[in-house]
């Protein structure tokens, strides 16, 4: 499975992050730009629409970040991102 928000902040700090930042730099910006990816997440959960249910397609999408976010965390607390 595609790690989408990992291609996307690989993007982001190619673009952004100047190459002379500081690891801690780094580390502080790819936490914020995972936490931001996380309330996105949130916001979509809840604007699904009621009267309509969720495609497939939908919920492959959120699973897969939700996934992703989830194992960044994990990674966090362990230390190792």
């Amino acid at each position: 499975m595609p790690k989408l928000m990992q291609q996307l902040w690989d993007s982001y700090d190619l673009e952004v992050i100047p190459r002379d930042a500081l690891i801690t730099q780094r580390q502080e910006c790819r936490r914020a730009f995972y936490a931001g990816a996380q309330g996105v997440l949130g916001l979509l959960n809840s604007l699904f629409d009621s009267d309509r249910e969720p495609t497939l397609a939908d919920i492959v999408l959120l699973e897969t970040i939700h996934v992703e976010l989830r194992e960044f965390v994990a990674d966090v607390k362990a230390g190792a991102k």
